[in-house]
């Protein structure tokens, strides 16, 4: 494993944390949202600009997320 996959794995599971943050309606700060979209934005361009294999999934995943908004 790489350091790409550790970086995959971890923006995958942001993606879940943010995806059950919006259906559950939970109550969290506007602060603490945005540092979430961030960490997963920058982890979506580590892994696009490594070509890593799971990128296009998990843009995909994060895109699908954000259009429910």
């Amino acid at each position: 494993m790489n350091n790409t996959d550790y970086v995959c794995i971890s923006c995958d599971v942001m993606i879940n944390i943010l995806t059950e943050i919006k259906q559950k309606n939970l109550d969290i700060t506007q602060g603490w949202l945005y540092d979430l979209t961030d960490q997963i934005d920058w982890s979506l361009n580590i892994l696009k600009d490594h070509k890593h294999k799971h990128y296009q999934e998990l843009k995909n995943k994060y895109n699908k997320l954000k259009e429910g908004e």
